[in-house]
């Protein structure tokens, strides 16, 4: 990165969300209406998956990467993990930052 991370969560209207992205090089995200938002403009992206289910809500395109853990209580769509977030502590950094620059090489 050449600049400071910033969190911009209740800081921009929709206009200016849209904005923002459009900007971007790539997006590191979660399964939410921000990844759908930037996959429409064709920004790259990698979406980590926990318990949603990735078949029903993952971003389109050529541009986008998917990561997960292949669990077997995955998709449970629970807000609270009544065993032990394996969906979670399965996707490690290492895993998302490789697809990050994997997607950057093929689309540079």
């Amino acid at each position: 990165m050449q600049a400071p991370c910033r969190v911009l969560c209740g800081e921009t209207s929709l206009t200016e969300l849209v904005g923002v992205l459009a900007a971007l090089r790539l997006l590191l995200t979660n399964d939410s209406g921000t990844m759908h938002v930037a996959s429409a403009l064709g920004v790259p992206l990698v979406a980590v998956f926990g318990p949603t289910d990735w078949r029903e809500t993952a971003p389109r395109g050529e541009r986008s990467r998917v990561v997960r853990e292949d669990v077997a209580c995955a998709p449970c769509k629970l807000r609270e993990c009544p065993i032990d977030h394996a969906c979670m502590r399965g996707v490690t950094v290492d895993r998302v930052t490789g697809e990050a620059l994997a997607l950057m090489d093929d689309h540079a």
